[in-house]
């Protein structure tokens, strides 16, 4: 668990996210167990507070301070690859400082960087939606999970990639070639995957950036590209809203 919402808006890995290791101990603030069971924000103290933000779209609730988590880690029923523990998310957040936007995802076990086969591989997509995703996004059962950007971080034999690259709405599919990160954009420490894009690379698609939507997904590689490669969601069945850190006023 996290100390309080500003670790997850460091931008360094987070390795000290539960309480565990850091020897700090959280409460949960007294509330219906329904509201308890996939979303958790920190927007004060010490206390895990659930935030429901009301989507125009469709009434979903959304998650604001930039972070989601899940009580609980579970994979997505229609997933057909290994249950391996670094596929399943737990936690993500996103945040805008100085011109860049920073994706963190936490997942249930130790990401390892160089697998030996393309079985033990990961792909870490974050799927933003900036204002141009389509109404019903393409996963079964998860229709407001839905985007017209991702960020990827590939994890192969040969080492770890970044990609950002604008999708078709209609496909959910990159409309253009997508654009190489450098390597120092990502950071793998543990079970936390940190990537760091500019602005430039995501302009506005009709939403201020304060009302831009995420979900962090993890992905089995050697299985085909629809939704059965699909391990798991964070949040489960929505997306979160982004923080943007303001600039102090005088």
């Amino acid at each position: 668990m996290l100390s309080t919402i500003r670790q997850w808006f460091q931008p360094r890995p987070l390795s000290d996210r539960r309480g565990s290791r850091s020897g700090r101990a959280f409460c949960v603030e007294s509330l219906e167990e329904r509201a308890l069971m996939s979303y958790l924000v920190l927007p004060r103290g010490r206390s895990f507070v659930p935030v429901h933000v009301s989507d125009a779209r469709a009434d979903e609730p959304l998650f604001a301070n930039g972070l989601a988590a899940k009580k609980a880690p579970h994979f997505y029923p229609p997933y057909t690859g290994p249950r391996r523990a670094e596929l399943n998310g737990v936690q993500a957040s996103g945040y805008v400082s100085r011109n860049h936007l920073i994706l963190t995802g936490a997942v249930a076990g130790p990401i390892v960087t160089r697998p030996k086969t393309a079985a033990g591989g990961e792909i870490y997509s974050f799927g933003i939606d900036r204002g141009g995703a389509s109404k019903t996004g393409p996963f079964p059962g998860r229709p407001w999970i839905r985007f017209d950007a991702v960020v990827n971080v590939t994890i192969d034999s040969k080492g770890v990639t970044a990609t950002v690259a604008a999708t078709v709405p209609m496909t959910n599919q990159p409309g253009v070639k997508p654009t190489k990160l450098d390597a120092s954009a990502v950071s793998i420490k543990g079970d936390v995957v940190q990537v760091t894009v500019p602005l430039s690379a995501l302009p506005s698609n009709g939403h201020a950036i304060d009302q831009w939507n995420v979900n962090f997904f993890a992905r089995n590689p050697p299985l085909s590209g629809d939704f059965h490669s699909i391990a798991s969601f964070t949040p489960d069945h929505t997306e979160f809203q982004i923080h943007v850190e303001h600039p102090p006023t005088s």
